[in-house]
């Protein structure tokens, strides 16, 4: 049986040239007491939040990372792991790029601000207001999607997020965030016996569009 190849076109969507993509916003850098200082944080996706040379001199009882409703930290607020997934009082910074993934199913949308406060003696340390119109992509865990059993689109994910870092930060903190990332990714794929080895020039692209900045 001979087989005519046929282009046919089984449907397709147009996309405006203006379309306006969700992708990472850059905000307001911190400062505040504590020597606590950064360069623009940077809103990644809906539940993960990004903040560039991290300084903070570790010398109250009591930091954490925090989040919450309002102008400003209260006692009501919300504690934030750090990048280590703790609760725990923070400790010194000096420069340090930290990656911070909010607590449970609450996103960016939920809160107004985002700052370091001591929860001991309820002493604002520094914040950071989280403006409302966000145009951010949605986290994995709000896709639904299970690391565990899609390893294969959680690395596309994963590899799309190491691109808009990398073009943000390529001027010099960019590798460091490649690195972190990377092992996230490897720790996807194990957690599905899948071994994965990525080259940094496979998962940096020289076309990848930069994250905007909210003003």
């Amino acid at each position: 049986m001979e087989y005519t190849y046929h282009n046919v076109n089984f449907g397709d969507v147009k996309i405006p040239k203006d379309f306006d993509y969700p992708r990472p916003q850059k905000i307001d850098a911190m400062q505040g007491v504590h020597a606590i200082t950064s360069d623009n944080i940077v809103i990644v996706d809906a539940q993960t939040l990004l903040i560039p040379n991290l300084s903070y001199d570790g010398e109250a009882p009591d930091a954490k990372f925090w989040v919450g409703k309002g102008t400003k930290p209260s006692p009501q607020g919300i504690r934030v792991p750090d990048e280590n997934g703790k609760e725990v009082p923070l400790r010194r910074y000096d420069r340090k790029t930290v990656v911070l993934t909010l607590p449970g199913d609450l996103t960016v949308f939920d809160i107004n601000h985002f700052g370091i406060w001591c929860e001991q003696f309820t002493v604002d340390f520094g914040h950071v207001l989280i403006p409302q119109d966000l145009n951010i992509p949605p986290s994995l865990k709000m896709l639904g999607v299970s690391p565990q059993v899609r390893v294969f689109f959680s690395s596309l994910v994963v590899v799309a997020s190491i691109r808009y870092v990398y073009n943000l930060l390529r001027g010099g903190q960019g590798q460091g965030i490649i690195d972190l990332l990377r092992i996230r990714l490897v720790e996807v794929a194990m957690a599905s016996a899948t071994i994965a080895v990525i080259s940094p020039a496979c998962l940096v692209s020289r076309h990848v569009v930069s994250p905007s900045t909210n003003t």
